[in-house]
């Protein structure tokens, strides 16, 4: 499947997980649906280390954040101006055994 770069534009293919162009990095989670808090393993590099777990997903919360200014004009306010404005998507994974009996499985790179 052919996407395009969200900062750079340029179509890559998803299965790469980075655009060869721009080197902009991407986690695609649209594959998990978080509402059915379906257990799915979850592989990460972590200081030469690989570390592998069932996790069910859950998102903790979403926060927006905007600052403002007040343009003023003779004494007056005639605007207030956003800045700043950022969201934070907040997901933990809570760890679940496996069929194995594994919590969490950590292997050398």
């Amino acid at each position: 499947m052919k996407r395009n770069c969200l900062n750079c534009s340029a179509p890559y293919d998803v299965d790469l997980n980075k655009c060869p162009y721009c080197g902009t990095s991407y986690f695609d989670m649209s594959a998990i649906d978080i509402d059915l808090h379906e257990p799915f393993y979850l592989k990460i590099k972590m200081k030469g280390y690989y570390i592998t777990q069932l996790v069910i997903p859950t998102i903790t919360d979403i926060e927006f954040h905007a600052e403002s200014v007040d343009a003023i004009s003779h004494g007056r306010k005639v605007m207030t101006v956003q800045t700043g404005i950022s969201v934070s998507t907040n997901i933990s994974f809570e760890a679940v055994q496996n069929g194995k009996n594994e919590i969490v499985r950590i292997e050398k790179e």
